[in-house]
């Protein structure tokens, strides 16, 4: 009875150890208004994040001058910090420490005076 199991262990082992060691696809980006923010993780690329957080932004009511403020083509902790209508964005980093912080430090950098983080995300793959 349990060696009917074996071929499904076999397959769902070999399915967590295949791989060549690389990172999976993991793609981050944050867009940013003043009217809000998007942003989008966990896909192929930086363009296809980009794109997405834009779209994020404007299904969020920005309609003018949207930028992206920050994106990344691997897998880490992100984080977004904001103070009012100015905000400070971080992803890619290898701790969510250090991606709060620098979420902080971009929103000081912005022009924030208070900063906090509103944000937090851990972009492992698909």
């Amino acid at each position: 009875m349990t060696f009917r199991f074996l071929p499904l262990l076999a397959f769902f082992a070999a399915l967590v150890t295949s791989g060549s060691g690389a990172s999976l696809p993991a793609a981050s980006a944050v867009a940013w208004a003043e009217e809000g923010y998007g942003y989008a993780y966990n896909v192929k690329t930086i363009e296809e994040a980009e794109r997405l957080a834009l779209e994020s932004c404007r299904k969020n009511g920005c309609s003018n001058n949207i930028r992206i403020l920050t994106s990344s083509p691997g897998e880490g902790h992100a984080a977004l910090a904001v103070d009012g209508s100015i905000m400070g964005a971080a992803v890619g980093f290898p701790d969510p420490n250090s991606a709060r912080e620098r979420a902080v430090q971009e929103c000081l950098n912005n022009g924030g005076k208070f900063p906090r983080v509103i944000l937090t995300w851990y972009d492992r793959g698909y």
